[in-house]
Parts: structure tokens; C-alpha cells; sequence
């Protein structure tokens, strides 16, 4: 009778250890995590004309207007670590890749009309739409303090930085020529229908050392947002990335027609997080 009651609460004893020991990480405990979602960001450029008017009264570079909206998605994948006795402080780890696509509008075929005086009168230009992807791939650092715990829920919010790359891809006209670019090969220049890369990489090629092309380059952003866990497995995240660095698309060193620049100026981002 002894060595039954024994072996029943030893076998309870194991039982109720390995329950703990497989049940899913609090809110506010160390874990692995992974993020997929929603991103919404618009981008603009800088950079010089492709024309430069030498006339009199007019002996400058008109500076481009290049804008669009991106539409994608995100996923990560880190670790999260709580710290003190209430566990509402935090930090996480995380490598993150995200991809968005869009259209985007560049003005270009500038034409200056000049007053008699020779002051400018009005300025005209043709308004070019293309296909636009980017992708921004790296690792990132987040704060987080959670203002409200339970055994199954959170609240909070979370602040960081993401440091990787980036890669700018313009895409090629379709039937209507809707992409319309220089197409400068080593012996002829022309206008045809072809992708934006192709047309500044050929550019680029053709004046060597004196044109830098660099569809890919480096970028930072400041991420922060709000956080939350519904369940012990399930959460979500909204918030804003702010991207601070301005990818050199195109630099024509010879002249000052040749700069092409973007940036997202924003992006606004909802997640679905999985706890582990």
C-alpha cells in the first residue's frame, strides 16, 4: 500500500513537472518569436533634371520630384529576453527581411519657355509612371516595456533600431511604353522602351569611372510601435519605421544632370507574432 501511494505521487509529481516545463512562455518570459505582416510606405527621390537649360537667365539643374506608394509585406525572426522580478522590461533580437512594390511617377523631357527679358515664363515637363520594388533585408535591436501583464496577456510598447541593406529594382515598360528611358548603349544614344535599371546601368557603363550606379546599397531605420499579446502564443504589432538613408541610385560625376536618389520616407507596418 506504501510503495503504491509512492509510486502515484512520484508519477504525479513527474507529470506535473513536465507540464510546466511544456507549457508556452508567458507574456513577459525569454523566447523565441516570428512576425509576419502588412507594410505600407511611400517613397520619393531626389536628385538633378536629366536636362540642364543653358539660355540666358536659366544656367541650372532643375531638381526632379520622383514619388510613390509601396505596398508590402514582412517577416522576423528573434529572440526576447525580460529583465527585473515584474518582467515588464525587455529587450529582443531579431534578423528581418521585408519586400514591397508599387508605382512611381518621375518627371522628365523638361522644356523651359523664356520671356523676352530672358526670365523664365513656364516650365513643362513629361510625367513618366514605372514599376518600382524594394527590398530591405538585416538584423534589428527593440526596447520593450509592457505596461500591462497576466498570465496570458500584455500590453506595451517597443522602440529600436534596424541596420542591413537595401535594393531599389525599376521595372520595365509594358505595351503602352509606360516606362520611358534613355537606352544608351557603347555606340547610340536613344529612347526606348526598357526597365529604368537597364537604362542607368548602361548609362553608368558608358561613363566609367565618371557615373556610379548602386541599386543596392546601405540603410538604417528607427522602428517603434505599439504590442500586445492576446494569448500565450498569439500577439500583434503596429507601429512606424523611419528610414534615414538615401540610396545613391545614380550619380553622373561629369555634369550635374545625372543624380537619381530614393527613399522611403515612411512605413507604417501591422504584424501577426507567433510566441514560441
Amino acid at each position: 500500500m506504501l510503495v503504491h501511494k509512492f509510486i502515484r505521487r512520484k508519477f504525479f509529481t513527474m507529470g506535473a513537472w513536465m507540464c510546466c516545463a511544456l507549457a508556452p512562455l508567458s507574456a513577459g518570459n525569454n523566447g523565441g518569436y516570428f512576425s509576419i505582416g502588412f507594410q505600407y510606405s511611400n517613397m520619393g527621390a531626389g536628385g538633378s533634371a536629366n536636362s540642364v537649360f543653358s539660355s540666358k537667365g536659366l544656367d541650372s539643374a532643375t531638381t526632379d520630384a520622383t514619388s510613390g506608394n509601396l505596398f508590402g509585406g514582412d517577416v522576423q525572426l528573434g529572440y526576447k529576453q525580460f529583465f527585473g522580478k515584474k518582467k515588464r522590461f525587455g529587450m529582443r533580437y531579431y534578423a528581418m527581411f521585408s519586400a514591397q512594390g508599387g508605382a512611381y511617377s518621375y518627371p522628365q523631357d523638361y522644356n523651359v519657355t523664356l520671356n523676352s527679358d530672358g526670365s523664365v515664363d513656364t516650365i513643362s515637363y513629361t510625367l513618366t509612371n514605372g514599376a518600382l520594388t524594394n527590398l530591405f533585408y538585416g538584423a534589428g535591436w527593440d526596447v520593450l516595456i509592457d505596461f500591462f501583464q497576466s498570465d496570458t496577456r500584455s500590453f506595451g510598447i517597443f522602440g529600436g533600431i534596424m541596420l542591413g541593406g537595401t535594393s531599389w529594382f525599376l521595372g520595365e515598360g509594358n505595351n503602352s511604353c509606360a516606362t520611358v528611358n534613355y537606352n544608351v548603349s557603347a555606340d547610340k544614344n536613344g529612347v526606348a522602351c526598357t526597365s529604368t535599371k537597364t537604362s542607368y546601368e548602361q548609362r553608368a557603363k558608358k561613363l566609367g569611372k565618371q557615373a556610379s550606379y548602386s541599386p543596392n546599397y546601405v540603410q538604417f531605420a528607427f522602428n517603434f510601435g505599439v504590442r500586445g499579446n492576446i494569448s500565450k502564443h498569439n500577439g500583434f504589432e503596429i507601429g512606424v519605421r523611419a528610414p534615414v538613408i538615401t540610396t545613391p541610385y545614380f550619380v553622373d560625376k561629369s555634369q550635374s544632370i545625372g543624380s537619381l536618389e530614393f527613399r522611403r520616407l515612411i512605413v507604417f507596418f501591422a504584424n501577426y507574432v507567433v510566441n514560441f
